[in-house]
């Protein structure tokens, strides 16, 4: 987990992190099952492109303020015995192809997989959830009270078989299960998922001062999909 010992270059402001945050991250980071912390850079670059960004030592070669606190982990991770790693009762279904594929066609200029997924991210870790991050292939869901996966173009076939006889509650996001490996639309319709007698019959993208509320509260962003059903307790929209 590569992590940051000043500030950046590269952010629309660069602040200088408080004292100690260099220390709070690395642990941070192997709480939740880093094995290993890598810092950029190790000596701030004098030159060329990113000579703004922090290093561990400064340009002269003068231990910067993280240096000392990342000794000071080193010393820490000595002292402290072998751990294994706990499994999160909530896990995020994470794919590089479904972010290709909506880059490549994302059918709304401000639609984005990424922010899709931070934003489920975002929300359970608000919750003080910790989360496992699975590939898309994921064939055992056995262990996980709640499984997201946001916007994932096409569903493998362990997953969907795991989704089948999984127990806990599953929220599966927009555009899921809507391309074939081809990047063609399916048939049947998506979702096309196991148990749910629904279909997306109208999809459209929102631009972003065209909000769309709901009666519970809250609102359509970005993209909302029109569903038909037969089935009794599923709403249409």
């Amino acid at each position: 987990m590569e992590q940051q010992p000043g500030p950046v270059n590269w952010a629309p402001w660069n602040l200088d992190p408080l004292p100690g945050m260099a220390r709070l991250w690395a642990w941070e980071a192997f709480a939740h099952g880093a094995e290993a912390v890598c810092y950029f850079r190790w000596r701030q670059a004098p030159f060329a492109q990113e000579q703004m960004h922090a290093g561990l030592l400064r340009p002269d070669s003068v231990p910067a303020q993280a240096y000392e606190e990342t000794a000071q982990v080193a010393a820490e991770l000595a002292q402290i015995p072998d751990v294994s790693t706990a499994r999160a009762d909530a896990a995020l279904v994470f794919d590089y192809a479904s972010a290709w594929a909506w880059e490549t066609q994302p059918q709304g200029r401000d639609f984005s997989y990424f922010r899709l997924v931070f934003d489920a991210y975002k929300a359970l870790r608000k919750l003080g959830l910790n989360i496992d991050i699975l590939p898309p292939d994921t064939a055992d869901l056995s262990a996980y009270k709640l499984v997201l996966a946001p916007g994932v173009a096409t569903l493998s076939a362990p997953f969907l078989d795991a989704l089948a006889i999984h127990q806990g509650i599953a929220l599966i996001g927009p555009r899921s299960n809507s391309k074939t490996a081809e990047f063609a639309i399916p048939l049947p319709l998506p979702p096309n998922l196991p148990g749910l007698n629904a279909t997306v019959a109208r999809v459209e993208s929102l631009p972003p001062d065209v909000p769309v509320p709901l009666t519970a509260g809250g609102n359509f962003l970005h993209w909302r999909e029109k569903l038909e059903t037969t089935a009794e307790g599923i709403e249409t929209t």
